[in-house]
């Protein structure tokens, strides 16, 4: 990501737009429970039955007390996937690459918290990390914490 890149994508932050995440395993989830704030920067992406639109839910605390409708996350017990991740706003993004062991998403937000795109940014020939938003969340491709890297299923 260039220079210019980086500074068009923190002025979309600033919008809203997007979101920079990466997958963690539900062992990183648990610890990050277990600690204070902890989960300030954790987030579900999860689908309802019937639908193939991905929810956007923030597990923030403070959000869910004082901004329930944006944290989105009353429908969380009737999805039918979830997956965590962590939000890393742009210090993930501004990693040019360098995270190799899972990919970094940028998430392209709708206002109605739903998922409208993503790209890995991390992603090359190499390291085999361009794999779809939706297999993570699907459960297509998992993240074991023991070994920090991509495992298929």
């Amino acid at each position: 990501m260039s220079k210019l890149d980086f500074w068009d994508t923190e002025a979309a932050a600033i919008r809203n737009d997007f979101m920079v995440l990466t997958p963690i395993s539900q062992e990183e989830k648990d610890h990050a429970e277990s600690t204070p704030y902890g989960v300030e920067h954790i987030v579900a992406l999860y689908q309802l039955p019937n639908s193939d639109e991905i929810q956007i839910g923030l597990l923030s605390p403070l959000q869910n007390r004082f901004f329930s409708a944006e944290a989105n996350i009353e429908n969380l017990k009737y999805a039918t996937t979830v997956a965590y991740f962590h939000d890393g706003y742009t210090e993930l993004g501004d990693m040019n690459g360098a995270r190799v062991d899972r990919p970094v998403y940028l998430v392209y937000t709708t206002r109605k918290n739903t998922v409208k795109g993503a790209r890995v940014l991390n992603a090359n020939d190499e390291n085999g990390l361009r794999i779809p938003l939706k297999d993570i969340v699907n459960g297509k491709v998992t993240i074991e914490s023991s070994e920090p890297v991509v495992k298929k299923r």
